[in-house]
């Protein structure tokens, strides 16, 4: 019985620690009277008793939101929360209606698990009566416990549902929360908030900051919607939900894609650059916060290579450097506002030797994504059929003209048409068709040979031509 006295004395000296803060209102701290999660209190503020104070806990598990209707006669009054040791967290100014001599306003806390002394004082010596009709909504929160410290951030699955509250009336201004991302992927965001302003931070393993994103809500809805796309290489990371002076709720629902990488980090440079065969496809991603990878391919005889690099990525670019770390060649992507997705393709004509690519965004910021690189020796066009060969009408001065139609053709941009009077083709027109039917003339009487041959064209405007088709022979 003696250490409970003791225990209680210890509790009491506690609580009379807090007092001073508010020992001139005439109502210390220890003498609240608890309340439950509803109910009504009223009071009386007088010269003696400038303030009520009422001891208010939320429970570990859960936060809440704490609303009540508080009416009051007195000219100038505050509703105020302050912490388990005293110390002011929030507040809400009332001054009454000069004409009517009251007024109702509708006052809310976002409070996390602990306790709390709900205030009514009075403000320039006014005096008069209270009541405080008051509920509890249960938010069923993630962040029920204080996160603001890389110690203390929530680990959360890659794929999940978030719900959470900042709050100056729980002295609660960051949550943070930690993702460990085992395989390259893309995180995606669905975010929704009921405050002004809004920091989202994703930081590295250090608690460095990789990205911010400010965002507002919409005035007229007094709601904010947003949606992120993040690219993570392997690692850990934290994602900072911050406010900007404004209490609230938010949401966000986290979904995470495995995006199948093949790329071998660090790959950063060119002492890093990863093997990759001609032909062999690369899938990797440049993750936020400006990452770059290269890749170091062999050419064993000159020849036209092709490179190929669909990506997710705004404003990518392609570089080619020599053995000796020369740049070469560089090329950028062609970004589509309406599918998303960046187009890049180029024919080069390259030397045997040791080749370094390189990959990356334009911009830190904004330029990452995922893409599929590939570099193979470029395929001629495949031989031509000529399916159709036949003179037309003579057209007013007598002579006639040849027809000619031919099959498809892969990888074919044009086609190069042989013509002569003999088989060998000595001396032979050449002509350039852009269709797979077309006409060759006004021509004189006599035999004539015909040949086609497809071609496509390099990044530097040089011709690849396939094999010739059977030579057709026609006689006008």
């Amino acid at each position: 019985m003696k250490k409970l006295v003791c225990f209680v004395c210890a509790f009491c000296l506690c609580l009379a620690t807090a007092v001073p803060t508010w020992a001139d209102d005439g109502n210390p701290l220890a003498g609240a009277t608890s309340i439950g999660t509803s109910g009504t209190v009223q009071g009386v503020i007088t010269d003696d008793n400038k303030a009520d104070f009422y001891r208010y806990t939320v429970s570990a598990g859960s936060s809440v939101e704490l609303k009540a209707k508080y009416t009051t006669d007195i000219k100038y009054s505050e509703v105020c929360v302050l912490d388990g040791d005293g110390n002011e967290l929030d507040y809400y100014y009332v001054s009454n209606n000069g004409d009517t001599g009251r007024k109702t306003e509708n006052v809310s806390f976002l409070l996390n698990p602990g306790t709390y002394y709900i205030g009514v004082r009075r403000d320039m010596w006014s005096n008069g009566t209270y009541s405080m009709n008051y509920t509890t909504e249960i938010l069923h929160n993630t962040d029920v416990t204080y996160d603001d410290t890389i110690a203390t951030a929530h680990v959360l699955p890659l794929t999940t549902n978030v719900n959470g509250i900042l709050s100056k009336a729980s002295g609660d201004k960051i949550d943070l929360y930690k993702l460990n991302v085992a395989n390259p992927g893309m995180l995606k965001y669905n975010i929704k908030f009921d405050f002004r302003y809004v920091y989202f931070k994703l930081l590295d393993k250090d608690g460095n900051e990789i990205k911010s994103w400010y965002f507002g809500w919409n005035d007229n809805l007094k709601l904010g919607t947003e949606t992120l796309d993040i690219s993570l290489e392997s690692g850990t990371y934290y994602l900072e939900v911050l406010r900007d002076g404004y209490d609230g709720k938010y949401s966000f629902s986290q979904t995470y894609t495995d995006i199948g990488s093949t790329e071998k980090e660090p790959n950063d440079t060119m002492e890093q650059a990863q093997p990759l065969k001609l032909g062999e496809k690369a899938v990797g991603m440049i993750s936020i916060g400006g990452d770059t990878d290269f890749y170091k391919i062999n050419v064993p005889s000159k020849r036209n290579v092709t490179f190929s690099l669909p990506s997710k990525i705004d404003d990518t670019y392609l570089y080619v450097y020599d053995e000796e770390g020369n740049e070469i060649k560089r090329c950028y992507g062609n970004w589509n506002d309406n599918t998303k997705k960046s187009t890049l393709q180029k024919i080069y004509k390259l030397a045997a030797g040791t080749y370094y690519i390189q990959v990356k965004g334009q911009y830190r910021d904004s330029s990452y994504g995922t893409y599929t690189l590939t570099a193979a020796t470029t395929k001629a066009p495949t031989q031509i059929k000529i399916t159709t060969i036949k003179k037309t009408k003579k057209n007013w001065s007598g002579n006639r003209s040849i027809y000619v139609k031919l099959g498809k053709s892969s990888y074919t941009e044009g086609y190069q048409v042989y013509l002569a009077r003999n088989s060998k083709f000595k001396g032979a027109s050449k002509y350039v068709a852009e269709s797979r039917s077309f006409t060759i003339g006004p021509l004189s009487k006599g035999t004539y040979y015909v040949k086609v041959r497809g071609y496509s064209e390099n990044s530097d405007g040089e011709r690849i031509y396939g094999k010739f088709s059977t030579v057709k022979k026609i006689k006008l």
